[in-house]
């Protein structure tokens, strides 16, 4: 095995430790991304259950159909 052999190997196989470095990192940013918008589709259906299962004050109480 000549040096220039031996030195592409080593340079071949710090590129595949990279890729796989990366490709945690990826997907370490991806799962955080994807828990960050659950939360807030979750608010957003708690906040959608609070305004619609209950009227305002006042609303739909007394109609007036005198006119």
């Amino acid at each position: 095995m000549s040096s220039v052999s031996a030195a592409l190997s080593s340079i071949a196989a710090q590129q595949v430790q990279t890729q796989g470095s990366l490709a945690a990192v990826f997907a370490k940013q991806q799962a955080q991304e994807d828990a960050a918008l659950v939360a807030l589709l979750q608010d957003g259906a708690k906040n959608i259950e609070k305004t619609s299962s209950t009227p305002p004050p006042g609303l739909g109480q007394i109609v007036d159909v005198s006119a």
